[in-house]
């Protein structure tokens, strides 16, 4: 199989597995403003026309080809950014010069050598180092939710790196040899494609997943997060043995501020909480959830007792020195109070440990309602004594 009819077979692949692509695409699509199939739908496209172009016969299509096939790997490049949710500002400006470079390298060496093998030498090594930086790029984010298609991908571009290389090389030159490398090279492309497919497919998921465990109101974990969430950090501190904290709240008087100042002023006491406990805790360690109603319940991994009171302490101040307004421009404060409860390593759930922190956040609640009683009595005792009255002398 003559190489100008593989490039022409490839070229009409990759033009058709882009369209696939931007098609299927639209039909699995989650957000409006992700444009990453687009891109390696333009990958494609670029990648294809090049292929076509360098297997005409014209010199000027020739050029056009290789401008259009060495500049693939930059848009590839954008599109894994973009589908990785990665910024690409730092390292696409590398690709583009990697890109310049090998052009002016291949204009110059066959300007000087036309017949030389050797002219094929910036290619051979700016295409695979472009494709060795889209590798990293995929494989860099560990926590990604579409690893296993990062992984698929990669390996897919290795396997171009090392097919590219052998072609362009002319490493293997007989017939049987280069039948096998033409399928393996439909292979990457249709595996390139799929994978891309693949990563969107898991992040969709991994999206509907979020949605699901998110509590729309205040943007934190709901109690059905919780139970997974939580459940894996506490698991995590028992087998370290370090201490795990509980935190369990509820805004006080909550109900006298939905009767009296409508449901509005309550849905903002709720955001101004959870925007209290978002600035305050550390936002991939701990695990902060609306529980239900006004309650809110916060995990502490690795906090001792201590730390975790001193940690509910600034907790309280920072809600009562929220001012927040009803929907008639009066403002108003909140409080909350705080149940703190401590796993000190021993065989604990996040039930025991959202149990005993419910019933430590009653005490408080009754204690502070104490002191209030306790305060309402003094002010209201009269002067001189404390004389009473009876219906007999009044």
């Amino acid at each position: 199989m003559e190489n100008l009819s593989i490039y022409r077979m490839y070229g009409l692949l990759l033009l058709s597995t882009g369209f696939a692509v931007a098609m299927l695409y639209r039909a699995i699509q989650t957000e409006k403003t992700d444009r990453s199939a687009y891109w390696i739908a333009a990958t494609c496209f670029c990648g294809g026309l090049g292929l076509v172009a360098l297997s005409t016969s014209s010199n000027a299509l020739h050029w056009a080809g290789i401008v259009l096939f060495v500049a693939t790997p930059n848009i590839l490049h954008v599109a894994i950014g973009s589908a990785t949710r990665q910024s690409v500002r730092k390292t696409l400006p590398w690709m583009i010069g990697i890109t310049v470079g090998c052009f002016l390298g291949t204009v110059l060496l066959n300007i000087v050598i036309p017949n030389w093998p050797i002219r094929r030498a910036p290619a051979v090594f700016s295409i695979p180092l472009m494709q060795a930086m889209n590798v990293w790029f995929l494989l860099r984010r560990k926590d990604s939710p579409t690893r296993l298609a990062n992984i698929a991908m990669a390996v897919f571009l290795l396997l171009h790196v090392v097919v590219f290389a052998i072609r362009t090389g002319d490493i293997i030159t007989d017939s049987f040899h280069q039948r096998w490398l033409a399928y393996a090279g439909m292979t990457i492309i249709v595996g390139l494609g799929g994978s891309f497919l693949g990563m969107e497919s898991l992040r969709s998921r991994h999206e509907m997943e979020r949605i699901a465990m998110t509590d729309p109101l205040t943007g934190l974990l709901n109690r059905r997060a919780l139970e997974v969430v939580a459940h894996r950090e506490l698991q995590r501190c028992i087998r370290s043995e370090k201490p795990c904290s509980a935190l369990m709240m509820d805004i006080d008087r909550f109900k006298e501020i939905n009767d009296n100042m409508g449901h509005a002023a309550g849905d903002a006491a709720l955001r101004a909480v959870a925007g209290v406990l978002q600035a305050m805790l550390r936002p991939t360690d701990d695990v902060i959830t609306r529980h239900g109603g006004d309650e809110f319940f916060v995990l502490l991994p690795e906090c001792g007792e201590d730390n975790a009171e001193r940690i509910a302490n600034q907790i309280r101040q920072g809600v009562s020195g929220c001012t927040l307004f009803a929907m008639d421009n009066t403002p108003f404060r909140i409080q909350v109070s705080i149940g703190v409860a401590t796993s000190s390593g021993h065989e604990m759930t996040v039930q025991d440990l959202l149990h005993a922190s419910d019933i430590l956040l009653y005490r408080e609640k009754q204690i502070s309602r104490s002191k209030v009683a306790a305060m309402l009595l003094k002010d209201h005792r009269p002067e001189g004594g404390g004389a009473q009255v009876h219906p007999s002398n009044a």
